[in-house]
């Protein structure tokens, strides 16, 4: 897709600071880093959702993120490494994978906001049961 900013990020016509690849995912900074060392993690292949990756692509684009997980870790030994898949932003599966310095890094609105509440025992069962007929 080629007004896609990370397939052109994958082909090169886009620079980007490049951390890691392997054969189904490339590894670059985040130009917007919420902290130093914000890195993303992308399928070569555009695809807009991580959950409409092939499983071997998951797995590469995983083995990366924890790659590089481990190295921000071993950088800047923060109190934790963070992951998110969010993707409003750029219609190409992502992941963010940064140091968590604060809880406001990469959290929930509604925990910041204190609005976040427990869900009803009951609540928990019927959506676990709705999930568990729709795995495959």
């Amino acid at each position: 897709m080629s007004n896609c900013i990370f397939c052109r990020i994958v082909e090169g016509s886009i620079p980007s600071v490049r951390i890691g690849e392997n054969d189904a995912a490339v590894a670059f900074m985040d130009i917007r880093p919420i902290q130093p060392g914000h890195a993303l993690v992308i399928p070569r292949r555009h695809v807009e959702n991580v959950i409409d990756m092939e499983p071997a692509e998951y797995d590469d684009v995983m083995r990366l993120v924890h790659q590089i997980g481990r190295a921000i870790d071993a950088e800047w030994k923060p109190p934790k490494v963070g992951l998110a898949v969010i993707g409003f932003d750029v219609p190409h599966a992502h992941v963010h994978v940064l140091p968590l310095i604060k809880t406001s890094d990469i959290t929930s609105g509604r925990i910041l906001d204190g609005t976040l509440q427990m869900a009803p025992v009951e609540e928990l069962q019927r959506t676990g049961a709705l999930l568990r007929q729709r795995l495959v």
